[in-house]
């Protein structure tokens, strides 16, 4: 299936794939967990890649390696987590303790799909490796671990995480109180219809890139989640990424929070509401650096303790504005703060944003094609913008073109100039030695004639006679 996924700017394509039976391999088969092995790893040891392997309900001790392409099945697979009350009758639980996690997978196109993963107290629930992609992370109740998914991929496939529940990821730890974390390069990632509560300590969804070395955080969509009286969706040194039609209520900080460096961020149609602190909050706390192209349109903002938007001062440089039009700030005459009304407040002390015009009423609920509208009509306006852009720097092309001839014609004045100076400075050179020839010439007919003695005497003048007779 070919879908079609469109953010501000870019457009990504997005593949599906599904394994089917016979399709890349004759000998695929179902494998069944406790029916043919005891344990989980006994049977993706006696696996072959595009295996599906099945687990019947009930309790397992992790961890466990998944390192071929193979279908990893729970009790619950294919069964949103978000509607599931997680008996343990009905789960395929997998527990235990591990430094790493206690489901790691270490190739590409893995399915992990209708399990609970818990109670991890030295690592993550699970981990992926950013040597492959192509994960799909669905149904899947996550919780009680030190990060929830430790999320990681180098992006040649889109990488997919749906459906899941990421609850109460607060074990002691390193990077702990996260529910999806990354901080080892992700690539080509959708995060998307999942519930984050507990809440985590740090973040729902925390995306880390660095440049030094690089790894990147880039082609990122985060869309239709909920974090009910949870934490943020926080981004420090990305790139390209998408956040639309979120459910942000009463978060332990603010809902979206940027934490510097990041480039390329469009935030639309979510609800950003009741946090005790920012609804959007841009800094450069983590990285030190800069944030740029920010585009936050037709979200609902309001109830936020501290403000609807706060930009630190410093904290965004880019050539175009933070663009901030066309949101609900809670009243319909606008933000407070820096803005003109009563509704939660704008404070942007450098000047870098536009807030107005701004929404009189709640926008439009999110919905497929009210999305595809509103990211229609965004590429609309940026194509827009950068086809002016594109004529204003035609524009400087030609007039730096013109500066360009008329410097060369300057140039070749100059040269014809430098080449008549040369000529006459050729001349003057021969007029100079024929004056120091016809110099050289008279001192010798001087030094002859001071030398010259009378034929008749001898003597030199003559004295025996007038010089004019003899000499």
């Amino acid at each position: 299936m070919l879908e079609i996924q469109e953010h501000s700017l870019y457009i990504f394509l997005r593949f599906e794939y599904f394994y089917i039976e016979g399709s890349d391999n004759k000998m695929a088969q179902e494998i069944n967990v406790p029916g043919d092995f005891l344990t989980i790893q006994a049977a993706i040891t006696a696996a072959n890649d595009y295996d599906t392997i099945r687990v019947a309900p009930g309790t397992y001790t992790g961890p466990i390696t998944i390192d071929k392409m193979i279908q990893l099945l729970g009790a619950q697979a294919g069964v949103d987590a978000r509607t599931r009350t997680g008996s343990p009758g009905s789960e395929s639980i997998i527990t235990g303790t591990s430094p790493i996690a206690l489901v790691q997978l270490l190739d590409n196109n893995i399915v992990v799909d209708g399990f609970t993963i818990e109670n991890n107290s030295a690592g993550s629930g699970i981990l992926t490796s950013n040597a492959f992609s192509g994960y799909w992370i669905f149904n899947n109740i996550v919780q009680n671990n030190v990060i929830g998914l430790y999320m990681n991929s180098n992006g040649s496939t889109e990488s997919q995480v749906k459906q899941n529940v990421f609850n109460n990821n607060n074990q002691s730890g390193a990077a702990t109180g996260n529910g999806i974390y990354s901080d080892q390069g992700i690539q080509n990632l959708l995060i998307e219809s999942n519930r984050f509560t507990g809440p985590h300590a740090n973040a729902s969804i925390n995306m880390i890139g660095t440049s030094v070395p690089a790894i990147p955080a880039t082609d990122i969509i985060i869309s239709r989640n909920e974090m009910i009286t949870d934490n943020s969706i926080a981004l420090t040194n990305t790139g390209n990424v998408a956040i639309a039609c979120n459910t942000l209520t009463n978060t332990q900080g603010s809902s979206i929070f940027f934490g510097g460096g990041t480039d390329r961020t469009d935030i639309n149609n979510n609800i950003l509401q009741n946090s005790i602190s920012n609804g959007i909050n841009v800094t450069t706390v983590f990285s030190g650096t800069t944030n740029s192209n920010i585009r936050a349109k037709n979200n609902n903002i309001q109830g936020n303790a501290n403000a609807g938007l706060n930009i630190v001062s410093g904290a965004y440089v880019s050539p175009r504005r933070l663009d901030a039009t066309n949101n609900w700030w809670g009243s319909p005459d606008g933000p407070s703060g820096d803005g003109p009304g009563s509704g939660d407040a704008v404070f942007d002390p450098d000047n870098v944003a536009e807030f107005v015009p701004f929404l009189t009423a709640p926008p439009i609920p999110c919905t497929n094609e009210f999305v595809l509208l509103q990211l229609l009509a965004a590429t609309q306006q940026e194509l827009a913008a950068t086809q002016q852009e594109l004529a204003a720097t035609q524009q400087e092309l030609a007039a730096t073109q013109q500066q360009l001839a008329a410097t060369q014609r300057a140039l070749a004045l100059a040269q014809q100039r430098s080449l008549a100076c040369r000529r006459a400075l050729a001349l003057a050179q021969q007029q100079l030695e024929k004056c120091q020839a016809e110099l050289r010439q008279k001192r010798i007919n001087e030094n002859l004639k001071e030398n010259m003695r009378c034929f008749k005497c001898g003597s030199n003048p003559c004295v025996c006679c007038n010089p004019c007779e003899c000499c």
